[in-house]
């Protein structure tokens, strides 16, 4: 389907010196800024190995394919991300920051994968392509900028909406464990066919559609 103060409860590269280097010690977290990572260019297709970094430079459009196999890989994007991810099913520790913009409809996540979307230092990050049911397991994702991509089938997961975010992406959830925080501005319908907890201390514009299970409380504003 492409667009597309109560409480209720209703039930082996060397590094790259120069810009990409610096890139990440201004822009990122400080966690983030470490050595080792490897930058990508633009049309580059990677297979990491277990403990990567990779690093897409701010100015960087990236439109090769990175495909993980094995553990605790992490992508840091300071560009646009218009490539293709593949998370390979039984990988774990994948995490994906992104301090630029993400338009890619091709990312794959067939194991869980934590998403932060922007940071409390970088709130002009966006996440805007479409996702559809390329999320294949439970993500994990905090969200910090703008995040408009639409989901149509996410197996559950754990999404916080933090303050000064904006969520604009439809959901719909399927018959898996869904939990949201939003602390920010949901403005995007919400369908759930799964177990649903919402805690909301933002304002929530949107339609929220329960057709399983959930709890729902607001400490926020509720229109």
């Amino acid at each position: 389907m492409k667009r597309s103060s109560r409480s209720w409860f209703v039930a082996a590269r060397p590094l790259v010196a120069g810009a990409c280097a610096l890139v990440s010690v201004l822009s990122g977290p400080a966690g983030w800024a470490r050595e080792g990572a490897t930058c990508l260019a633009a049309a580059e297709h990677a297979t990491p190995a277990a403990g990567t970094r990779l690093r897409i430079g701010a100015g960087t459009t990236y439109a090769g394919t990175i495909t993980i196999t094995s553990d605790s890989v992490t992508i840091d994007n300071y560009g646009t991300l218009a490539g293709t991810i593949v998370v390979s099913s039984g990988v774990r520790g994948t995490v994906l920051n992104n301090l630029g913009s993400v338009t890619s409809e091709t990312i794959y996540l067939n194991a869980p994968t934590t998403i932060n979307n922007g940071s409390a230092t970088v709130p002009t990050a966006s996440w805007t392509g479409y996702i559809g049911d390329t999320f294949g397991a439970a993500p994990t994702i905090n969200n910090f900028a703008l995040f408009s991509s639409e989901i149509f089938t996410l197996p559950g997961g754990a999404i916080r909406n933090r303050a000064g975010a904006t969520w604009q992406g439809y959901i719909h959830n399927s018959a898996a464990a869904l939990a949201i925080t939003n602390e920010g501005t949901w403005q995007a319908p919400l369908t759930s066919t799964g177990s649903l907890r919402v805690h909301n201390t933002g304002h929530w514009l949107s339609r929220l559609d329960a057709c399983g299970p959930a709890a729902i409380s607001n400490k926020g504003t509720w229109k």
